[in-house]
């Protein structure tokens, strides 16, 4: 079991287009067995809203 903790921010490009980015930092793991884990995630990321 994994929970992340995501921090991120997004900002509004133009009227239609908003960009977004993130980190996702594990907050709790609990892996069964020896298992690679996770140190951080990063996502980014561009909507457009129609």
């Amino acid at each position: 079991m994994k929970l992340f903790a995501s921090p991120g921010i997004q900002a509004i490009v133009s009227e239609n287009l908003l960009f977004e980015a993130g980190v996702q930092i594990p907050a709790f793991r609990h892996l069964h067995g020896p298992q690679l884990g996770e140190d951080f995630r990063a996502t980014i990321g561009l909507r457009w809203l129609f």
